[in-house]
């Protein structure tokens, strides 16, 4: 009979995450920002995600695909789908999301693209995505700046402007996250409630307004995310490897005989 170790591996996942709920528990409380395929960047506690979208003529919107392994420093590599779907071949844009853990608790965060082929966009952007439920009440903090975020939906757009630095509040009044821009950078508050969407779009544009992209040019934004609280970065997969203390487990099913899984002569 085949010999495995699923009742060790049981066993050893049980323990991590006895491990890691003590951790958890003992240390101070953090933020966690993950780093996923596509480039999608989430923030646990905050609930937000940022994820690189591409925007059509028509509006008609592509995120990022692929990367779904990180690379030895983290960092996700993915590609910007071609406006048809079907195009699988062709895509538009590679493109690269990475980051770095600054001592002070902080993550400087950066997203590349860099076309392949020449296309029309309306916009290129990091978009994150913000709860109703969380953020609907809440206050946009644009510089010196605070922007109401509507309770009831009214106006699409929210806001719209050039901002060295942006913070996010919840509706209980409570900072969730802030950026911060090494240049005036322009950013979109949507309401998506307009289309009966449950959240608001914060886009981060690497480049606004109709335009051509063509190979060669490469669209960056860079900026550093801080929260109230530290930010832990998740980035690598876990892995478990059996070892010397692995007891291996034989395979047995208890099948009654003359069941519809007694495969016996």
């Amino acid at each position: 009979m085949k010999k495995t170790f699923v009742l060790a591996a049981l066993a050893a996942l049980a323990v991590s995450r006895c491990e890691i709920a003590r951790g958890e528990s003992d240390a101070v409380a953090r933020e966690t920002m993950s780093v996923r395929p596509g480039g999608a960047t989430d923030l646990a506690k905050a609930k937000v995600r940022f994820s690189p979208v591409v925007f059509y003529p028509g509006w008609i919107s592509r995120e990022a695909k692929g990367g779904w392994r990180p690379e030895p420093d983290g960092s996700r590599r993915w590609q910007i789908p071609a406006k048809d779907y079907n195009d699988s071949e062709h895509p538009l844009a590679d493109g690269c999301t990475s980051w770095s853990a600054a001592s002070d608790g902080s993550v400087d965060l950066s997203c590349t693209i860099k076309p392949l082929r020449k296309a029309t966009v309306l916009a290129v952007a990091l978009v994150g995505s913000l709860p109703n439920d969380r953020y609907a009440g809440g206050t946009l903090l644009a510089d010196a700046r605070e922007v109401a975020i509507p309770a009831v939906a009214g106006k699409t757009f929210v806001f719209r402007d050039k901002v060295k630095a942006l913070g996010v509040r919840d509706k209980k009044g409570d900072l969730c996250l802030t950026l911060e821009f090494p240049r005036e950078t322009e950013v979109l508050l949507q309401d998506n409630r307009t289309w009966r969407g449950n959240s608001f779009s914060l886009r981060l544009f690497l480049k606004g307004g109709k335009g051509d992209v063509v190979p060669g040019e490469v669209l960056a934004l860079s900026f550093k995310v801080r929260s109230p609280l530290p930010i832990g970065c998740e980035t690598k997969p876990c892995r478990i490897e059996a070892g010397k203390e692995w007891i291996p487990m034989e395979e047995a099913f208890d099948v009654d005989p003359g069941s519809a899984l007694d495969f016996t002569d």
